[in-house]
């Protein structure tokens, strides 16, 4: 074949390509992982974490639970909710 060179056992086409062939497998690996990673990995039951809310509208996944005496949703963690007697 005239058109055709083996360089490192893979074939370039003269003229249709002048990148190095090793860039380009790094290229095509990248988009294929880049590809994969966008595919849906959903719970099988089917629930969407952080798709919960309590009654006040507070997220308990994401930490946060109804502070009465504040009127809001807290994180323990992060603020103090003083008990209202």
């Amino acid at each position: 074949m005239k058109n055709v060179i083996n360089t490192e056992n893979i074939l370039v086409f003269r003229g249709e390509c002048n990148m190095n062939p090793k860039i380009i497998l790094v290229l095509l690996a990248f988009s294929i992982l880049f590809l994969a990673s966008c595919t849906n990995t959903s719970n099988p039951n089917g629930i969407m974490v952080g798709n919960d809310t309590d009654e006040y509208g507070c997220k308990p996944s994401a930490g946060y639970s109804w502070c009465e005496s504040k009127q809001k949703c807290i994180r323990a963690w992060e603020e103090d909710c003083p008990e209202t007697t």
